[in-house]
């Protein structure tokens, strides 16, 4: 039988964010139904914290809030959207056929804010990676969060706050949330491994934290790879089973499935790396770039570091990182 993922069986509640702002705010905005913009570093426990909160807010979450990813959302295609059971619902066949692919992501959204909560007074609406969204996306949400504030919370999470447009940032009562610090993720690992009977070492908790870069989900999971793997977790046997996992891999197959012209599978190891691993467009980015100076000729390595600045440009503006992500595979793909 397949183990759950640490990261869902240990979410934390509330009380657990290592961060005491943080942790205060979210306290105080469970009484509430404003709307929040939450950001901060990848890894710094943003997504947990917020949903640990609607935990505690509404008695029924399952069927008050709703969690749209818009590195996922936006980036569908109409036939994509249409068939995704989550949205496809709301769209008829003689709206399908009349309306663009904008329209119809319009109509969706105010379809899953504009309805009563089946309890409590208000439903809430999380878009997680929301500095993905295009302007023209972030202004038909503008629209709605006026349209249905009565009935819907909006809570959006990003890395920058500088990526949502400031009509959308007036309407939120901003939260920053800094990165946990070595030791709070160290605690986290100890916690963990003991609730499950692992032994271990400080030194080996250490590794992992280091390793993850302070990333409590990525810390996490790889705890939970190391502790199925040897009896004790130590920073030696940490050491030799992490060598192997992680994003290396990923990024090796995503070059290799780009020059077989796979795109396809590319892009879905891309959406893996940002929504799964909760990476960065810029991370991953980076580790394509210096992958690339290795694994191809001097000439054609020079073309794709010119490239890949481009894309980083595309990406600083904050451009969608899934679509530059896997124009840069498609670069790829050409030049091999």
């Amino acid at each position: 039988m397949e183990q759950p993922l640490w990261t869902e069986k240990y979410r934390p509640s509330v009380s657990d964010i290592p961060q005491d702002d943080a942790r205060e705010y979210l306290e105080e905005a469970s009484d509430s139904a404003l709307n929040l913009l939450v950001y901060g570093p990848r890894g710094a426990g943003k997504t947990a914290g917020v949903k640990a909160m609607t935990d505690v807010a509404h008695e029924d979450p399952d069927n008050d809030v709703m969690t749209i990813n818009a590195s996922d959302f936006f980036d569908l295609t109409k036939k994509e959207l249409v068939n995704d059971p989550r949205f496809g619902r709301f769209i008829t066949n003689k709206r399908k056929r009349n309306t663009s692919k904008a329209g119809l992501m319009n109509h969706v959204l105010k379809e899953l804010t504009g309805h009563q909560a089946v309890s409590g007074t208000y439903k809430t609406l999380i878009i997680d990676n929301a500095e993905a969204m295009r302007g023209d996306f972030q202004q038909a949400l503008r629209r709605v969060m006026e349209q249905h504030h009565e009935a819907t919370q909006f809570i959006l999470i990003a890395r920058t706050s500088s990526g949502i447009i400031p009509a959308i940032q007036s309407r939120c009562s901003q939260l920053p949330m800094e990165a946990p610090s070595f030791t709070d993720v160290v605690e986290i690992l100890e916690g963990i491994a003991e609730a499950e009977e692992v032994e271990y070492t400080e030194s080996g908790l250490k590794f992992i934290t280091g390793y993850s870069e302070q990333n409590i989900r990525q810390a996490v999971l790889a705890l939970q790879t190391v502790a199925s793997k040897t009896d004790k977790i130590t920073d030696e046997a940490a050491a030799e089973e992490l060598q192997d996992v992680g994003v290396a891999g990923e990024i090796e197959d995503a070059m290799e499935a780009a020059e077989n012209d796979d795109m396809k599978a590319a892009r879905k190891i891309v959406d893996s790396l940002l929504i799964d691993e909760g990476m960065d467009g810029e991370e991953v980015l980076r580790l394509l770039v210096e992958r690339a100076q290795y694994r191809y000729p001097e000439d054609l390595s020079v073309d794709l570091v010119e490239e890949g600045a481009r894309v980083d440009l595309e990406l600083l503006n904050g451009s969608s990182e899934r679509v530059h992500l896997t124009n840069y595979l498609t670069e790829i793909a050409h030049a091999t």
